[in-house]
């Protein structure tokens, strides 16, 4: 759990950076470190579910379109 706790607030960290410099959404930074976790959790269990084929550079791709769509502001 304490590992859990301290990634999620080095999550939450690079937020309250990224909203500063205006290069992510204005939301509350540890609500967004858990979406992101969540997004991160539905990207490895889509892989999974298609038989886990895609290769590192492909999941770590479709995470980083995910995370753009979702966290940048535009």
């Amino acid at each position: 759990m304490r590992i859990w706790q301290e990634i999620h607030e080095s999550q939450a960290e690079i937020f309250r950076r990224g909203i500063a410099e205006s290069a992510f959404v204005d939301e509350e930074p540890r609500f967004l470190a858990k979406l992101f976790s969540a997004a991160d959790q539905v990207v490895l269990a889509e892989w999974a579910a298609h038989g886990m084929k895609a290769g590192r550079d492909e999941l770590v791709a479709r995470l980083k379109a995910v995370t753009e769509r979702a966290f940048y502001r535009r």
